[in-house]
């Protein structure tokens, strides 16, 4: 094999690896947001995906397999919107944009959301849902605390987005 093959199976190995990776990332991804609509009690509707920190332009119908990216080192986040409104299903509403980050760990991933302090461990050869129903539960306690704020602004319109601890 000459060097510049050894340099090409490297590469090929390399862009294995990390499409094992971010395919493990998107699967823990979609078992995150599957948990959180059902702990919500919310309509899948409620949701969508969001690029999170980006200059490129939104397009409304993102898939999470289409924003989920690598931020930094191994580190997988993506954008979550929940569209809540005032009154069931009629303007105006919100959509608050949560940005959740995966990072691969040896034996699992460490799960968070901006705006929390908390880390979540999730190991990948046990029972996660009590860790996942406490990281549900003080995202939930987050954004209530967020619209308890005295002096927070609603611009003029049907529909307005703000960034959870932003």
């Amino acid at each position: 094999m000459s060097k510049y093959e050894d340099l090409c199976a490297a590469y090929a190995a390399a862009r294995k690896s990390f499409a094992a990776g971010r395919s493990a990332a998107l699967k823990q991804a979609e078992q995150v947001v599957a948990g959180l609509v059902g702990y919500l009690g919310c309509d899948k509707r409620h949701i969508r995906f969001a690029r999170f920190n980006t200059r490129e332009e939104e397009k409304p119908n993102y898939t999470l397999d289409e924003v989920l990216r690598i931020v930094s080192g191994n580190t997988y986040s993506f954008g979550l919107g929940l569209t809540l409104f005032e009154t069931a299903g009629a303007p105006p509403a919100e959509t608050l944009l949560i940005g959740i980050s995966i990072e691969p760990v040896a034996g699992g991933y460490i799960l968070y959301a901006k705006g929390l302090t908390e880390k979540y461990r999730l190991l990948l050869t046990a029972d996660n849902s009590h860790v996942l129903s406490n990281f549900y539960e003080t995202l939930f306690r987050r954004i209530r605390e967020n619209y308890k704020t005295p002096y927070l602004r609603f611009p003029a319109g049907e529909h307005t987005e703000r960034e959870l601890g932003g």
